[in-house]
């Protein structure tokens, strides 16, 4: 593997070496930027080299029996296009959709158990009127949100007069 790297390195250093040659003494300053491109080609070449082979994954949301047991991870709000990558130990909540994003926090219990949303934080100024309007019902719903309940598909949450009002489903 590190052979043809090498020879691919240097094929790129020749094709480099061939422009940056010049009869005009000044063209050489001119040309510096080049030479740090291809330097940082080269060694981005060789870290992904080095680093190689196999990809290991790891499961984005922990499971028991199907049903996950934490909301620590990525899940898509179902019915939307809203991902949300919800840490924990923080009690951050990073929204984001294909043109907009929202941020907030968690509420939890007494018992430690997460209750609640709160999502101040958006920005929505690439989205078109319908796309934020989207964003808009998204967010409304997470808000109105008091508890989440774990089952095969995902959380289903719950607004304070135990009606469901959405799914969340691991995104991964």
């Amino acid at each position: 593997m590190f052979t043809k790297l090498a020879a691919i390195i240097r094929s790129v250093r020749k094709v480099f070496q061939a422009r940056c040659q010049s009869s005009n003494p000044n063209a050489r300053r001119r040309r510096r930027p080049q030479r740090l491109r291809f330097a940082a080609f080269t060694g981005s070449m060789a870290l992904l080299a080095a680093c190689g082979g196999s990809v290991q994954t790891t499961e984005s949301v922990p499971t028991t029996d199907g049903r996950p047991t934490s909301l620590d991870g990525v899940w898509l709000l179902e019915g939307s296009n809203l991902l949300l990558d919800i840490t924990l130990a923080t009690a951050t909540v990073d929204g984001r959709t294909d043109c907009g994003r929202a941020i907030g926090s968690l509420t939890f219990t007494d018992e430690g158990d997460p209750t609640s949303f709160s999502l101040p934080g958006r920005d929505d100024s690439r989205c078109s009127r319908p796309e934020a309007a989207a964003l808009d019902v998204a967010i409304e719903l997470l808000e109105s949100v008091d508890r989440a309940e774990a089952d095969a598909s995902g959380y289903r949450l719950y607004d304070g007069t135990n009606d469901p009002v959405g799914l969340l489903r691991p995104a991964g």
